[in-house]
């Protein structure tokens, strides 16, 4: 007989573990392995349909490619044959292509100290769920990084800026993918602070300033309500309130409103400017008084807001007269003598201060008349007496005080009574 043998071999098999997941526009790599068997072998998809981009190579079972769409697609199965026919089925398996992940934006930069902050990146592509991270610097104290969503969300305690900030997201498959570097500022809350006087003078220089803290500067100051005394403007740089009024006007109701760089407002009380005429004095009837006789000049306040304080503010009023409340000058002057030197001081309820000019007030011994005419005279005789005079101040001037005097018969002004009677009377 001939000679003849059996060869006996392993049986074929197949092996491989593709990835599950792949990425549009990335390569993708897979490769299954035969061993066993006899001859040559053939790959071959039995199951499914590889997402668009990818194909196998039937001689080496090599899946490659770069997908071209997102998609997924199941249950995929490859076999392997050898060249007597047998053959080795590989596990199905799933394939998902997703877009790649996108991270874009960054969380907002501007926080405020005890303020509600959120800030967040936005993710696209990839598969959910995400996972987040913060992979450089250190958040500022009283915010916090949800891992599950990528917000950052809280309230700082502290000012200061929390600089070179930097997240990184990876999704269901392991893809990553990270922030641009970042800062968060936090600042202060925004304050103004401010009180304008609410007087002012006619012609006299005015200034009253708003100032803002925290936020973020440069400021900018603007004015709500009513407008500001003519003269008075407010820089919108600096928050001052300046100008010299130009005229007199009753306070209206206006407001100061701060703006900061991050477009957060504050807005001051309400105020007012009340616009005076400057406060001067007036002397009223200041004159020469006799020891004796009543007084009545005045001393009036003008100008400015009572109600007024008065006070002798120099010299000395003589003796018996006084400075009442109002401005009057009242009393009895008692002592003869010339009072110069004296001024008189006004203060208004804004405190708003005048002084007089310097007055005197000359003040004669009381006066006196005296003489008695003869009481006969003759009808057709001439007839004189002069009456005298003391104290007071010369020059004097005589006038009937009551009664009538015989017909022909006239009292002059220098207190000469004279004449020739014309008739007889009782």
């Amino acid at each position: 007989s001939s000679v003849w043998g059996i060869s006996v071999g392993s049986s074929l098999a197949i092996a491989g573990t593709p990835e599950s997941f792949g990425t549009v526009g990335e390569p993708y790599g897979a490769r299954y392995t035969a061993s066993g068997g006899s001859g040559e072998t053939l790959f071959a998809l039995i199951n499914g349909q590889l997402p668009a981009g990818l194909s196998l190579d039937a001689a080496t079972g090599l899946i490659s490619g770069t997908p071209s769409a997102p998609g997924f697609a199941p249950s995929l199965t490859v076999r392997v044959r050898d060249a007597s026919g047998a053959a080795a089925t590989a596990a199905p398996f799933d394939l998902r292509i997703s877009a790649p992940l996108v991270v874009s934006g960054t969380p907002g930069p501007d926080a405020l100290v005890g303020a509600d902050y959120s800030g967040y990146a936005s993710v696209s592509g990839g598969r959910s769920p995400y996972a987040w991270s913060l992979v450089e610097g250190t958040l500022p104290a009283g915010l916090t990084l949800s891992a599950a969503t990528g917000v950052i969300a809280g309230r700082p305690t502290t000012a200061g800026t929390a600089a070179d900030l930097r997240l990184r997201v990876v999704d269901a498959d392991g893809r990553s993918g990270r922030t641009e570097r970042f800062p968060i500022v936090v600042t202060a809350p925004l304050t103004l602070s401010g009180t304008p006087a609410a007087s002012a003078t006619v012609g006299e220089p005015y200034s009253a300033r708003y100032t803002a803290s925290g936020g973020t500067s440069p400021y900018a100051f603007s004015l709500l309500g009513s407008a500001l005394p003519a003269g008075l403007v407010l820089d919108p740089d600096t928050g001052l309130i300046s100008g010299t009024p130009s005229a007199a006007a009753p306070a209206a109701t206006s407001q100061v409103r701060v703006t900061d760089a991050a477009g957060r407002v504050v807005t001051g009380a309400a105020f007012g400017i009340d616009v005076r005429e400057p406060l001067r004095l007036v002397l009223v009837d200041i004159g020469p008084a006799s020891t004796g006789t009543a007084y009545g000049g005045a001393v009036r306040p003008a100008g400015g807001r009572g109600p007024y304080v008065l006070a002798l503010a120099e010299g000395a009023l003589p003796p018996g007269l006084s400075l009442e409340a109002d401005g009057r000058i009242g009393g009895t002057p008692s002592a003869a003598g010339s009072y110069g030197g004296i001024r008189v001081r006004a203060t208004d309820v804004d405190g708003r201060s005048a002084l007089s000019a310097a007055f005197a007030i000359e003040v004669a011994a009381g006066m006196s008349v005296s003489g008695l005419p003869p009481r006969a005279a003759t009808v057709g005789e001439a007839y004189a007496f002069r009456f005298g005079v003391s104290g007071g101040q010369a020059p004097y001037g005589f006038a009937l005080a009551g009664g009538s005097l015989p017909a022909g018969l006239t009292l002059g002004p220098d207190g000469a009574l004279a004449g020739t009677p014309v008739r007889a009377e009782a």
